[in-house]
């Protein structure tokens, strides 16, 4: 029996180390502009929205960078460029959402988060010209009723923010959410982009059942007059890590403890 409870342990932390190490990606978004003297593109190029009135929102030139770089270990980033979303003020705690739903060219089909372990919303982001740390990051979903594709879908934003992001020039931090674990808040969002996000309750966990539909970012700006601050993200990214397989591992390797217990003998 201590030689079976063995092999089962072992089972289970192979079966969960293959897990992380097979993580698939089910949606990214990258940003690439020609630039060349073209300047700032609009998001809706990529087949993404903005609900920010009054806000600035783009993406930039092809000459920001040649090439973007991850903080924390000097490795590329996919895409030369960044959005931005930031405003001149005078406002407080107030959000402006980028975003993309299912059939505007940005994202193809819903993306089924049942079908993982972990669901994990990722992206790159850095402060923008005049950024500070009450300027905050908030990953958001857009979900409906996995069986009924005309329900009504509805919108939810990340309680807790991202950490707040320190890099600058062609350096970005990595953030990332896990959908199941995370708690959410209702969030009303106006799609002609007329009416600023609104937050509502916490909700916490949501319910299974439920397929992503829409997907986004939002920023939470305090900003006094002319202050023209914001946030920079890049290289979005829905990845999933697969569920355990590690009851399939033992089933596999069972004959090897049967014959191995028979050698014994």
């Amino acid at each position: 029996m201590r030689f079976h409870r063995h092999l089962i342990a072992v089972a289970l932390a192979i079966g969960s180390f293959a897990s992380l190490a097979q993580a698939s990606l089910l949606y990214e978004q990258t940003f690439y502009n020609p630039g060349m003297g073209g300047g700032d593109l609009p998001i809706t190029d990529y087949g993404w929205a903005v609900d920010a009135p009054s806000w600035y929102s783009g993406s930039y030139s092809g000459d920001y960078a040649p090439e973007l770089l991850d903080a924390a270990n000097n490795q590329p980033i996919n895409g030369n460029s960044a959005i931005y979303l930031g405003s001149g003020g005078p406002i407080t705690d107030a959000l402006g959402l980028l975003y993309v739903v299912e059939g505007s060219g940005g994202l193809d089909a819903p993306i089924d988060p049942s079908q993982c372990d972990r669901c994990l919303l990722t992206s790159y982001t850095q402060p923008g010209p005049n950024g500070a740390l009450d300027d905050l990051g908030y990953f958001v979903v857009r979900v409906r009723d996995a069986a009924n594709p005309r329900a009504t879908p509805a919108w939810y934003i990340s309680t807790d923010p991202m950490a707040p992001p320190t890099a600058t020039g062609i350096y970005f931090d990595y953030r990332s959410l896990d959908y199941h674990t995370a708690s959410w808040d209702e969030l009303t969002v106006d799609e002609t982009g007329a009416v600023a996000p609104v937050r509502g309750a916490t909700v916490g966990t949501l319910p299974s059942g439920l397929v992503i539909n829409g997907l986004g970012i939002a920023s939470s700006l305090t900003n006094p007059e002319n202050d023209y601050s914001g946030l920079n993200y890049a290289d979005y990214r829905v990845l999933c890590v697969p569920k355990p397989s590690a009851l399939l591992l033992l089933a596999a390797i069972a004959p090897l403890a049967v014959a191995l217990r028979r050698r014994k003998k």
